[in-house]
């Protein structure tokens, strides 16, 4: 069976983020953390809540190619005569099928592998 590119690039975005979270629970920093009080919990949620926050907002960075962003105040990170850019789906072979990979921040919360929406990383 034949995966989209959408859930190929998203699939891989949640393993690099429990990737980079592991990493992190396992480092000198959440280490002093919990030396100094916090609990692993707090760690934890901390760690996955930062990530979560930065993916989605990179899948929505990718997705709009002005770069605008939607916190109040409205800016664009890409002035008017700046290039754009586009994710646009590949075959195994590298050619292009011409077909853009559209919206991944609108479906990243359903390619969460544990079928939790993001529950546990502090987006829902």
């Amino acid at each position: 069976m034949t995966v989209s590119a959408d859930d190929a690039f998203l699939r891989g975005v949640w393993r690099r983020m429990q990737s980079c979270a592991d990493d992190a629970l396992a480092g000198p920093l959440a280490s002093e953390l919990q030396r100094q009080g916090a609990s692993d919990e707090t760690v934890r949620q901390l760690v996955q809540s930062a990530l979560a926050h930065l993916a989605w907002d990179l899948a929505y960075f990718i997705d709009v190619p002005d770069g605008s962003y939607w916190h109040a105040p409205p800016h664009q990170d890409v002035s008017s005569d700046d290039l754009r850019w586009q994710l646009t789906e590949t075959r195994p072979d590298g050619s292009l099928t011409s077909q853009p990979v559209a919206g991944p921040h609108e479906i990243f919360l359903q390619a969460d592998p544990s079928g939790r929406e993001g529950a546990d990383w502090g987006l829902s």
